[in-house]
């Protein structure tokens, strides 16, 4: 049996702990911009008071995912949607549709969003 000394296992740890600095950084660039993304359809659906159909949604929803190279899961996803919609709610409600705050939303949503409809 091969005997393994602590220097390697803490060396091995520090790597461990290297590598997944990175990854936990893309996670939560992942999480940022389907937040953001979600803020614009929401923001996007109050000021105009548009209700998008599915043929929308699921185009948008492939965009979105597409851009965070799939890397949340259903449970987050839906969370991160539900954040967004009470995000954009209270931006609306205290901001005004006509707002800087809320006219990067709808910028983003005009110009990434709006084409894939």
């Amino acid at each position: 049996m091969k005997q393994v000394s602590v220097r390697s296992l803490l060396a091995a740890g520090a790597l461990s702990a290297a590598l997944a600095l990175p990854a936990a950084a893309q996670d939560q660039a992942a999480k940022d911009a389907y937040l953001r993304y979600h803020q614009a359809i929401a923001v996007t659906a109050k000021c105009e008071e548009k209700v998008f159909n599915d043929a929308e949604q699921s185009h948008m929803a492939t965009y979105i995912d597409q851009h965070v190279n799939n890397q949340l899961g259903a449970g987050e996803r839906l969370h991160l949607i539900e954040q967004a919609k009470s995000n954009a709610y209270e931006l609306v409600t205290k901001w005004g549709c006509d707002s800087d705050k809320v006219g990067e939303y709808r910028t983003l949503f005009e110009q990434e969003l709006l084409p894939v409809l």
